[in-house]
């Protein structure tokens, strides 16, 4: 695929496609390759209905990929998730989440633990 052949629709079908190791292992610069487009123009490219960049998306599909393995195993320690979904460190983890979720990956995980207690208290009232 050469520059003039993509589109931000297609770059965003493409990262929606990758599930599980292999949205984490994507990355701009394995997208950029993929698409034969420079890193910092990939970067540069919104979507046009929310003026979100392709990094930001793509982290944000890793995110949600997180929120789906807290849910699915309540065990695995956060930092293990980070890694699992293909964020470098945990702290770029943590804004990430934060940031798409409005909520810090550790206190929604415990907010989940406590939910049907706190459901099973206000229906007891």
């Amino acid at each position: 695929m050469n520059n003039e052949q993509y589109t931000t629709e297609e770059i965003v079908n493409f990262i929606l496609n990758k599930k599980g190791s292999d949205l984490a292992k994507l990355s701009l610069e394995n997208i950029s390759e993929t698409f034969a487009i420079h890193k910092n123009e990939l970067d540069s490219l919104t979507l046009t209905d929310s003026e979100t960049s392709i990094h930001k998306f793509l982290n944000r599909q890793k995110a949600f990929m997180a929120m789906e393995i807290m849910e699915k195993n309540p065990k695995i320690e956060i930092c293990e998730i980070a890694t699992l979904c293909g964020f470098s460190d945990f702290e770029s983890f943590r804004i990430e989440f934060t940031d798409y979720f409005l909520i810090d990956p550790q206190k929604y995980r415990v907010l989940k633990e406590y939910a049907p207690i706190i459901k099973k208290m206000n229906s007891d009232l």
